[in-house]
C-alpha cells in the first residue's frame, strides 16, 4: 500500500523509482488508485459513498463473511502450529525456530484480543523468524533430501 494519498499521487515523482522496478511500481500504483476509486465510488457515479459503505457493511456482516473470516483465522492458527510441530519433529530446523513458529500465531491472536501491539510484534516476528529458518533449511536441501523415497513393502 502506498503512503501517498490518491489526491497527492498525481504529483508523485515516478523518476525517483529505480528503473528496474518502475514497471512494478506503476502497476502497483495503478492498482492502488483503482482500488481507492472503487471503494469511494470514484469513477462510478451510480454509487455514492453512503451506498458503497452500506453495501460493504452488508457483505461484511453476512454469514458467508463470518464463515470465511473464521476459516481464515483458523487456518492461520492451525497452519502455523502444524507446520511448526512438523518442522520440530523432522529436525529440519533448530528446535527453537520450529517451536517459535508453532506459538507465533496464537501469540498474535492473544495480542489482537488484548489490544496489545507490542505483543503482536512478537507474534508476527516469531512467524517471520520461523518461516525464514524453514526457508533457509529448504533452500539448503538437495532433491534427494527434500523428497525421500517412500517405504514400500
Amino acid at each position: 500500500m502506498w503512503l501517498v494519498e490518491p489526491e497527492e499521487s498525481s504529483d508523485f515523482d515516478h523518476d525517483r523509482v529505480d528503473p528496474r522496478c518502475r514497471r512494478f511500481h506503476l502497476l502497483g500504483h495503478r492498482q492502488h488508485l483503482g482500488r481507492n476509486q472503487h471503494r469511494t465510488g470514484g469513477e462510478s457515479p451510480e454509487f455514492d459513498r453512503a451506498t458503497a459503505y452500506a453495501l460493504g457493511s452488508g457483505f461484511e456482516l453476512g454469514p458467508v463473511s463470518n464463515l470465511t473470516g473464521t476459516l481464515f483465522v483458523f487456518g492461520h492458527l492451525i497452519g502455523t502450529i502444524i507446520l511448526g510441530l512438523a518442522l520440530w519433529r523432522s529436525c529440519t530446523v533448530p528446535s527453537w525456530a520450529a517451536l517459535l513458529l508453532a506459538v507465533s500465531q496464537p501469540i498474535h491472536l492473544a495480542s489482537v484480543l488484548l489490544g496489545n501491539r507490542p505483543l503482536d510484534l512478537v507474534g508476527w516476528g516469531g512467524t517471520a523468524v520461523g518461516l525464514a529458518a524453514a526457508g533457509g533449511a529448504l533452500s539448503g536441501m538437495n532433491n534427494d533430501d527434500f523428497d525421500p523415497a517412500t517405504a514400500t513393502g
